[in-house]
């Protein structure tokens, strides 16, 4: 199952997407002394010069038009949205980087192997940052709306902080997570953001209560199963266990599935609906590789 062909409807706006990072990345360059912009840029950039799945940003843009009657990929709000979530997920990974001391990230010497865990924890930083500007700048005319975004997005990057501090203390004092203790832990770094992405691009679009709701389990639920598969893939899970987990990890697509019967059918709620299919179909192809 082929990742572009489920983003068909919103190819254009991804497009948009990488546009706006980079537009964002030139407007922190520009902001600084013109003799430190080259390095900047370099530093800035170095995560970025190899694109990630964008999973999230295009999470938030599904979301977005599932629930609403926007047909073309124009909305500026929406991208913008999908850019900060970009930014955030950006910095989570370079963090992580520097706690897990990995030299790789995205087929690249990753940048805190590249420009040193301080110049890197610092990037991280400014993503951060970037990220939170983008929030506050949405033009959202539905205060309620706006306030709550703002809240549930500064909640979620707390919750990925705390999912890196379990993980790490798990890691540090040889623990041996139970199954609810791992669970938290990917709950926190990898689900709360996905989450938060599709309940956000929904917000956006002013969607009432129960198809928010809907729209925040499904992203946890799809964010649940992704992180389990990918932990079995890379085999290096903080849960050791004889419980299948790839049958928990389709159990959780299932429920992702189920959340999002609420919003009427329609041809991107089929996109949804497919991704879960596209996180178990990775480890069924991974273990015919094996």
């Amino acid at each position: 199952m082929d990742l572009n062909l489920i983003y068909g409807p919103i190819t254009e706006e991804l497009a948009l997407v990488e546009e706006e990072l980079k537009r964002q990345l030139d407007l922190i360059t520009l902001s600084q002394s013109p003799m430190h912009r080259e390095f900047i840029t370099s530093i800035l950039g170095h995560l970025l010069k190899v694109p990630g799945k964008l999973l999230r940003p295009a999470l938030v843009l599904l979301s977005g038009r599932a629930v609403s009657n926007i047909e073309t990929g124009n909305n500026d709000q929406l991208i913008k949205l999908a850019t900060a979530v970009e930014f955030v997920h950006s910095a989570s990974l370079i963090h992580d980087d520097i706690i897990d001391g990995s030299n790789f990230r995205r087929h690249q010497v990753s940048l805190n192997k590249q420009f040193g865990n301080q110049i890197a924890v610092l990037v991280g930083d400014i993503f951060y940052a970037q990220f939170f500007s983008i929030l506050v700048n949405l033009e959202i005319k539905n205060k309620v709306h706006r306030e709550k975004l703002l809240r549930v997005f500064c909640d979620t990057t707390k919750k990925l902080c705390f999912g890196e501090i379990y993980e790490h203390k798990i890691i540090k004092y040889g623990e041996n997570p139970s199954l609810a203790e791992y669970l938290e832990v990917i709950e926190n770094k990898t689900a709360s953001l996905f989450s938060i992405s599709c309940m956000g691009g929904g917000l956006l679009y002013g969607a009432d209560e129960k198809v928010l709701t809907a729209l925040e389990k499904y992203g946890l639920y799809l964010g649940l199963a992704f992180q389990i598969v990918d932990d079995q893939i890379d085999r290096d899970s903080i849960f050791d266990t004889e419980i299948d987990m790839i049958q928990k990890a389709k159990d959780y697509a299932g429920l992702a599935k189920d959340e999002i019967a609420i919003i009427p059918e329609n041809p991107i709620k089929k996109r949804l609906l497919t991704i879960p299919d596209f996180v178990i179909e990775r480890a069924k192809v991974k273990n015919s590789q094996s």
